[in-house]
Formats: C-alpha cells, structure tokens, sequence
C-alpha cells in the first residue's frame, strides 16, 4: 500500500520550508488529525501514570504532545524545526504553556539539548511517524539518536518509529535508483510529493528495513525492549477513521512485523 504520489523529478529540498507549507496549506492536519492510537497506547504505557518529563522530538503541532498532555501528568518540552508547526501548536497549546506543562523549543537541536540537560534529564524521548526518517544521512540520523540517548535520566526511554521500505513508495525508491548509484541519496532515500494543486511539496524520506532500524539504534547505543508494527493500515487511515484504528489493533496481533506499515521501537541505553 503506497502513497499515490505523480512522477516528478527527484531534487533535494530544504526540509524546514517544506513542512512549514504542509502545515501552513492544512494539509497535514486533514491527512493526519489524530494520533495513532496504538502509538499514544505505547508512549502512555511507557509514562505510567507518572509526572513524566517528555521531549517529543518532532512534535508538530502537537498531533501527540496535547493527547500525551491530556491523559497524563506528564510535561512535554516539544521540538521542531517549522516554525509553521510551532505556531500551530503554541495556540493549541497555550493552557499548557500558561501551567507550565509544554515547552516550545526550535533551532539547532545542539543548543536544546544543552538547555535540557541544565533544567533536567527527560524520562522518555518521542520521534513519532519517521521523524528520523527525515533526517537526511546516516550519520546524522545516529548522531541525533545519541544525543537523545544522553538526554535520558535513569530509568528512561526513547520510542522511535521508521516506515517500512517493503511497504512504502516503491514508485519514489524505484525513480530514486539512478540518484543512489550516482551518490546524491544513500541508498533507501526518496523523495515524494505532497499536495495536489498550487505548489507542491516534496519532502525526503528515509525507508528502513527492519535490521536496519535495529542495526542504526545499536550503532546508536540503543537497545530495543521491544520491536512491534506502528501500523498495518496506513498511518492517515487510522488516525481518520475508527473503524480502521479498530482493524488495525487487530492485524497488528496477527500480521509478521516484515508487513507492517512501519515499525516502533520502545529502546534503553545499552549498558
């Protein structure tokens, strides 16, 4: 199950831009209201009723840090790099901010993690639906992972999700190929287009196999408790339509994990 997404030539583009346009045309929000329940089941199971500090890493505007909010005593610091997103979520989210609960952070994620670790350590980190996947290159993808893992305090967690390259944009990998063997993508980078009318949006995307993921967190220094299907279904589907969520619980407990629409990861520091 893939995307529908026109041919269109592959070309590099400034992510920030980009996701500031997603969210600035609505298209985000229409396409993903909701959180994956699934997921905001795991991340709540992972607090545990406690007044957890939580980075959500890629937060947007905030389609899991206002649920995380809502159902628990957590507090959430949110980073992002569109400003666009931000804005979003400070207006959603100013109850919060004025209780103290939500912090907004954006810029180089270097600066963040410095404050961070001045004000406290965080008991779990979020990057939810592939927001490593859209860190361009390897070593950068490893680099933010470590640094998410310095962040923890005793005791604490990152959840990762990545999609699956057997099923997402077999179209996008399959036009990306000339760009891989001439080295302007590693290899399992595309890059798809969102939006129909007006400008589109192309956004670059990182498709994991599952021993790769798995591979990436240990070089990391990340050892997963545990490794399960984000989805089956895709993403824009159960987080649009219950009937589909309620499928989706059910195929998540039947369906081998190499089917998944993509794959999260609850991971501890390795010891």
């Amino acid at each position: 199950m893939n995307d529908p997404s026109p041919a269109f030539p592959l070309r590099r583009t400034d992510l920030s831009a980009a996701y500031d346009e997603y969210y600035r045309s609505g298209l985000y929000d229409a396409r993903y209201p909701r959180p994956n329940p699934a997921l905001l089941r795991l991340v709540l199971r992972s607090i545990g009723g406690c007044p957890a500090r939580v980075l959500d890493f890629g937060c947007g505007s905030g389609r899991y840090a206002l649920p995380i909010l809502a159902a628990s005593p957590a507090s959430v610091v949110g980073y992002d790099s569109s400003a666009e997103a931000l804005r979003s979520l400070r207006q959603r989210g100013a109850a919060a901010i004025a209780a103290g609960r939500l912090r907004l952070a954006d810029g180089p994620f270097e600066a963040v993690a410095e404050t961070l670790r001045r004000d406290g350590l965080v008991d779990l980190a979020l990057l939810a639906f592939g927001v490593l996947a859209h860190i361009t290159g390897r070593g950068r993808r490893i680099a933010v992972l470590r640094q998410l893992a310095g962040l923890l305090a005793p005791d604490g967690r990152v959840i990762v999700t990545v999609p699956n390259g057997r099923r997402r944009f077999a179209s996008e990998q399959r036009a990306a190929a000339a760009l891989v063997a001439s080295g302007q993508l590693e290899p399992g980078d595309v890059i798809y287009r969102r939006g129909s009318g007006g400008t589109p949006i192309d956004l670059t995307y990182h498709m994991f196999s599952a021993a790769e993921f798995v591979a990436d967190l240990a070089e990391a220094g990340l050892r997963p408790l545990s490794l399960e299907p984000e989805s089956v279904l895709a993403e824009s589907l159960v987080t649009r339509h219950a009937l589909a969520a309620w499928a989706d619980t059910l195929l998540r407990r039947v369906v081998p994990l190499r089917f998944a629409y993509g794959f999260a990861a609850v991971t501890v520091p390795q010891l």
